[in-house]
């Protein structure tokens, strides 16, 4: 396996459980109305956002290291 496997592998992981995290908080915030559950269900969505950009910056990175590969 590559690093650019690994790396995506990483970030696709932590991106999977913050969406599975963020659902099941807000399903309980639903039901039994959390006090914090709002702040950590935008946190959460700020981590699959970070991990979306590292995703995009990680291709951007390989392509830029295949073309350099090619001269």
């Amino acid at each position: 396996m590559s690093d650019f496997q690994r790396v995506l592998r990483l970030f696709s992981t932590i991106f999977v459980i913050s969406a599975i995290l963020a659902g099941g908080l807000a399903t309980l915030d639903a039901w039994l109305h959390l006090p914090l559950a709002d702040f950590l269900v935008k946190k959460l969505a700020d981590i699959m956002l970070a991990c979306v950009s590292a995703i995009g910056g990680v291709f951007a990175g390989q392509q830029i290291e295949s073309k350099r590969h090619r001269k």
